[in-house]
């Protein structure tokens, strides 16, 4: 959020919301590549449900931006924008066909986890971890909006 607003503050409205939405562009391809999401491959229920639910909070961070803005302001447009895209993305990501789950114990784990590095095994562990904190922050967030009388 603070590279989106320096983006605002240096740049032309025009220019500005052009970089936002590159900005996001390039932070979902990043996501997308992070779970092996092409665009013929089918997912299994519990990856489409992990990037929703982080495309959901980065959606929340931008309304919440956009709502901090001043009322004619180009930030509020620029968020806009920004927002319908991620909507957009999360609605194209529901559509997509599912394949069966795989037997596993523990939460999805992208694959990236399997790379090894200097301390393979160290990596594997840490991410593996960093895997389960971010689906119970998004189940929290689902219990938080399925709460929220306005969503």
């Amino acid at each position: 959020m603070n590279r989106l607003r320096r983006i605002v503050a240096d740049a032309t409205c025009d220019d500005a919301t052009s970089l936002a939405l590159n900005m996001f562009r390039s932070y979902k391809r990043d996501l997308y590549d992070e779970f092996e999401i092409r665009s013929a491959n089918r997912l299994t229920r519990a990856v489409k449900m992990q990037v929703s639910d982080t495309l959901a909070e980065l959606r929340l961070e931008v309304l919440r931006t956009e709502f901090e803005a001043a009322e004619p302001s180009p930030v509020r447009t620029i968020c806009s924008a920004v927002r319908w895209d991620i909507d957009m993305a999360r609605r194209a990501l529901a559509l997509r066909q599912e394949c069966l789950e795989r037997e596993t114990s523990g939460p999805p784990v992208p694959p990236c986890v399997f790379r090894r590095g200097r301390d393979g095994e160290w990596q594997q562990r840490l991410r593996l971890v960093q895997s389960i904190e971010v689906t119970s922050r998004s189940r929290r967030l689902i219990t938080r909006l399925r709460r929220s009388p306005s969503y």
